[in-house]
């Protein structure tokens, strides 16, 4: 759910840049031309891309998170499947590092705020997973071939004859 809120705070953001920052720019003879708007519209917002490279990265974090939105319900996960919808949500990490990267780079005064906030999200979601793992696999290191257990118990490697 808490995915979901920041997508539709991000769709809040890009909204209310088009309306207050470019379409507001819109001379009022242009407004009651559809297609001089758009035209406008989208030229604008070209330009915000090319100058200010944070806009970039914020378009990314925004498509990033259209598919994490678009797949949240229950019905998409039943239709994509659980491995298919984790390998898709995981996503949210570069989606996650870009808004934090938008946030943060057109600031003058550089606040720790999200730094802080980011490392407190990383460090639970390492934390989670740890405490998911079965016990076994916390205690004793991760071996690549099971069936080999160690080189004294299985005897030579050569074959005997």
């Amino acid at each position: 759910m808490m995915g979901l809120f920041a997508f539709f705070y991000g769709a809040l953001h890009v909204l209310a840049y088009v309306v207050f920052d470019v379409f507001a720019g819109v001379e009022a003879f242009d407004r009651v031309r559809p297609m001089r708007v758009a035209t406008h519209v989208l030229w604008a917002i070209y330009l915000d891309v090319v100058r200010r490279p944070f806009f970039a990265i914020g378009v990314a974090a925004f498509v990033l998170m259209v598919p994490l939105a678009a797949t949240s319900t229950v019905g998409m996960i039943r239709r994509l499947g659980g491995r298919r919808w984790h390998t898709v949500h995981q996503l949210v990490y570069p989606a996650a590092i870009a808004s934090v990267v938008h946030t943060y780079w057109p600031l003058s005064v550089r606040a720790q705020r999200y730094e802080i906030i980011l490392g407190l999200v990383l460090g639970l979601r390492l934390g989670r997973a740890y405490a998911r793992r079965p016990q076994s696999e916390r205690l004793a290191p991760k071996r690549k071939y099971k069936d080999l257990e160690s080189p004294s118990s299985q005897g030579p490697p050569h074959a005997t004859l």
